[in-house]
């Protein structure tokens, strides 16, 4: 018996977010969206089983398109002579209606009470959320859009409870900016560092725009 131990070719999804709770996974309403990130120098990247451009230090970023409404996994395959490949699949979910896709979300899945999650952030990893809050810091990193929201009180956020700040890390543009009401949709994929305490990190899947059509907020029946 002979033992070889060969590495694997290394990495790493920006867009869409690739938690390492969860497979990384995205939310449409339209025709594509951006398949973003970095790997090996000199290695190959595939995109459902077509060769996609990267550039001299490993980094790529190629438009996906999704043909129609439904469910559909991606492959994205990264290759190099004499190593492994390294395979990452992406789940797709093309929706004819995000509106309809956050009731559908609220109605069916067990999403995590605010409270919940503050209290206890490692718990609700990798658990569901719906918040609504109004934004009051965003940057783009990358194909990354990073925003801080303030957990409004109808989400669940409670006078004397010190910070209902969270950070949320989209794989994609976002054009919410300071002072915007957003609704967002999301996943918990641990806790950040933030002012000298720890916050509750969010992978978000997409967010709308002010709070929720006839003034109850989801985050008031959970």
């Amino acid at each position: 018996m002979v033992n070889v131990s060969v590495g694997i070719v290394w990495l790493r999804l920006d867009a869409p977010v690739a938690p390492a709770s969860s497979t990384p996974h995205v939310i449409i309403d339209g025709p594509s969206f951006v398949l973003a990130g970095q790997t090996m120098k000199g290695a190959e990247v595939l995109a459902a089983g077509r060769p996609i451009a990267v550039h001299a230090d490993g980094t790529f970023a190629q438009v996906m398109n999704v043909s129609s409404v439904g469910a559909t996994q991606i492959e994205v395959r990264a290759k190099m002579p004499g190593m492994a490949p390294r395979i990452t699949q992406i789940k797709v979910r093309r929706v004819e209606s995000l509106e309809k896709a956050a009731h559908e979300i609220v109605s069916a899945e067990p999403i995590v009470p605010f409270g919940q999650l503050a209290s206890n952030i490692p718990a609700a990893v990798g658990k569901p959320v719906a918040l609504t809050g109004e934004v009051s810091d965003t940057k783009t990193l990358g194909y990354q859009t990073v925003l801080l929201l303030e957990v409004s009180a109808a989400s669940g956020c409670t006078a004397g409870s010190g910070s209902c700040t969270v950070r949320l890390v989209q794989g994609a543009d976002n054009a919410a900016k300071h002072g915007d009401t957003i609704r967002v949709f999301g996943h918990v994929t641990g806790a950040f560092s933030w002012a000298g305490r720890q916050i509750p990190e969010i992978e978000v899947d997409f967010t709308l725009k002010g709070s929720r059509p006839g003034g109850n907020d989801f985050g008031a029946r959970r």
